[in-house]
């Protein structure tokens, strides 16, 4: 269900971009409204900004209640940036920029860049950038697990205090003004509540629990293990989102793909597969210490690197 807080919907995949770069800065005002897309899984605000061939369409995502944002910008100023691995993104003016792993596609035409951020600029994602990650691309399988918060609460106030993003990703400035985030932020948030209540639960009970449910073994392991068994010789790339529906014995009871962009169902279908098989918690406990039902979603990255004669024919 989509409702104006305009923009087109997109469906967005992997499409690998020729590595060539060109430096330029772009400040953008916005074109549209608001557009906030309510899914069964998912939560959507988006909005374009600038016109022309300097369009930008900004999507931020949530899949669950989290301080975690996944930010996509779409749009010709995002072209040619296949060898990008890491973006220097800041919200507000000031205060210093967080690092973040990029993930550059498209869409046919349309160049994408797949980005997790946080609205205080902390980390947001469940695992640290390591030195020389840079040239990670060119290195065998890349593999990212987000399953967990980083850092504190990110209180209206300063969402209140936020009105443009600042995107440095190869040699390129996006810089956006957003405007007054108050009201997205809180729709944003009030959407996300009713995520949890349409999958069986009360939002206020897990938004309260002493404890969310813990993964018992590395669900890096079994997904690394089921994609690599299947893709062992091709070079696709994807960005999957799992919520898994926890019992109160710690067994995943359900497993929904909440987003898949991926050009094949080689990722979504085995992923949920091997999680509902070899997925175990310790189960989410209330204030007074009772095992509960709850949820568990994670993000998996998968991108298997291009030979040099594919990046020479992608060229041509």
């Amino acid at each position: 269900m989509w409702n104006k807080l305009g923009g087109a919907v997109m469906a967005l995949c992997l499409i690998v971009w020729p590595a060539v770069g060109n430096a330029r800065n772009y400040d953008l005002q916005p074109s549209s409204s608001w557009l906030m897309d309510y899914a069964p899984d998912s939560c959507r605000l988006m909005r374009k900004f600038g016109t022309d061939d300097d369009q930008v369409v900004v999507q931020m995502t949530r899949y669950q209640p989290s301080d975690r944002l996944e930010l996509n910008l779409i749009g010709n100023p995002l072209t040619k940036l296949h060898d990008a691995s890491t973006a220097r993104v800041r919200f507000g003016t000031t205060g210093d920029f967080a690092r973040v792993r990029a993930f550059p596609g498209g869409t046919d035409s349309i160049p994408v860049l797949f980005l997790a951020v946080r609205l205080d600029n902390a980390a947001a994602d469940g695992t640290p950038i390591r030195s020389g990650e840079e040239n990670s691309l060119r290195s065998p399988i890349r593999w990212t697990l987000v399953d967990e918060e980083n850092g504190p609460a990110v209180e209206p106030g300063t969402e209140a205090g936020i009105t443009d993003v600042t995107v440095e990703v190869g040699q390129r400035t996006i810089h956006l003004q957003l405007g007054d985030m108050t009201k997205p932020m809180a729709a944003l948030r009030k959407c996300t509540e009713d995520l949890v209540h349409l999958w069986g639960l009360d939002p206020v009970a897990q938004a309260g629990l002493a404890s969310p449910p813990k993964p018992v073994d590395n669900l890096h392991s079994w997904l690394t293990t089921t994609y690599t068994n299947v893709l062992a010789f091709d070079s696709e790339r994807a960005i999957v989102h799992f919520r898994l529906m926890v019992d109160t014995e710690g067994r995943p009871s359900s497993c929904t793909v909440q987003s898949n962009i991926e050009v094949s169902q080689h990722f979504s279908t085995p992923g949920c597969a091997a999680l509902m098989k070899h997925a175990r918690f310790t189960p989410a406990r209330s204030p007074d210490g009772r095992a509960v039902a709850s949820y568990y979603t994670l993000r998996s990255v998968w991108f298997m690197p291009r030979t040099a004669i594919e990046r020479r024919l992608m060229v041509q």
